[in-house]
């Protein structure tokens, strides 16, 4: 499970164990060394962290309400394993979050920006039905930067914490839109 070469101690620089710990577990379910459906030894991530179970245990927990892990009694924690209803339902949670972000980007967007985007080949300006200009996005690598110009913060959380869990789901590490 985390034996082996890409398993390093944490140096703590001006994080908290726990912190540290959660960054490295997150980065190991991402990347598929922890693969779904496996159990967390505590003691051998500890060992292979450095770290004591304490703060091992807050990133485990903070992970699980995150999605990324389930907490099951008696057995601990493992990575989670998403039905195909709950991928579907994750997709329509993004589909309106990228909707709305579309609708907000536009009012919150300088003529600059939007001309950028539309010089580059990302989006198309069009009219809706009521004649009001409106932009359709033509290409899938804009829609992170779309939701990232709407400067909601909360917004933003929401869809990266959307992506990740797909990407788990999927197997692949997080669309980035890149």
């Amino acid at each position: 499970m985390v034996d082996g070469p890409e398993v390093r101690s944490i140096s703590r620089g001006h994080k908290t164990f726990s912190n540290l710990a959660e960054g490295a577990i997150r980065e190991m379910v991402m990347s598929g060394r922890l693969a779904p459906g496996e159990r967390l030894n505590e003691v051998e991530l500890a060992e292979a962290l450095d770290i004591s179970r304490g703060p091992l245990r807050e990133a485990i927990q903070r992970l699980s309400s995150e999605g990324l892990l389930t907490m099951r009694s008696h057995h601990g924690a493992s990575v989670r394993i998403f039905t195909w209803d709950e991928l579907r339902e994750l997709y329509e949670l993004r589909t309106v979050l990228e909707t709305f972000a579309l609708r907000v980007s536009v009012s919150r967007a300088t003529q600059e920006q939007l001309d950028l985007l539309h010089d580059q080949g990302h989006v198309v300006v069009v009219a809706n039905e009521a004649n009001q200009p409106s932009i359709m996005v033509s290409e899938f690598g804009v829609h992170r930067h779309l939701v990232e110009l709407t400067a909601n913060d909360n917004l933003i959380e929401m869809h990266s914490a959307v992506l990740q869990k797909i990407g788990l789901a999927l197997g692949t590490p997080p669309v980035t839109d890149e």
